[in-house]
């Protein structure tokens, strides 16, 4: 698996209640809900129980299929390389910069699309523009 190298915070709640601020009001507080703090290289992510739930839930109604155990397979064995071909094609320098942002990838299954798309992902996360 392509190691992130990126920090990245997710919070979630609300704001807690404002202090004696005088006419300002007061700083409103640590927010109540779940934060997410991604540090360093990312190769596992936890999350509480009740969010992992959750996840579950969505995941099974938008597609009962699991595809996970597959996918983890292919991503253990990347190479070192692998990809690079495509970051280098003019259609995609040309759609990384141009609108509309649609890249219409085909193949037959099992061609290597979700790992290009996977190459994609990792790559304008550690690249893209924050």
């Amino acid at each position: 698996m392509l190691p992130i190298a990126k920090t990245t915070i997710i919070s979630g709640g609300t704001g807690g209640d404002g202090g004696q601020g005088g006419q300002e009001g007061g700083k409103g507080g640590d927010g109540q809900g779940n934060t997410v703090h991604f540090t360093g290289n990312i190769n596992s992510v936890y999350l509480s129980a009740a969010t992992l739930d959750a996840y579950h839930t969505i995941m099974d109604f938008v597609s009962p299929i699991n595809s996970h155990p597959r996918q983890q397979e292919v991503f253990e064995t990347w190479q070192p390389g692998t990809g690079t071909w495509f970051l280098e094609n003019e259609t995609f320098l040309q759609w990384e910069t141009e609108s509309p942002r649609v890249l219409w990838c085909t193949g037959i299954p099992g061609a290597g699309k979700t790992v290009l798309a996977y190459y994609l992902f990792i790559h304008s996360l550690m690249f893209g523009p924050d």
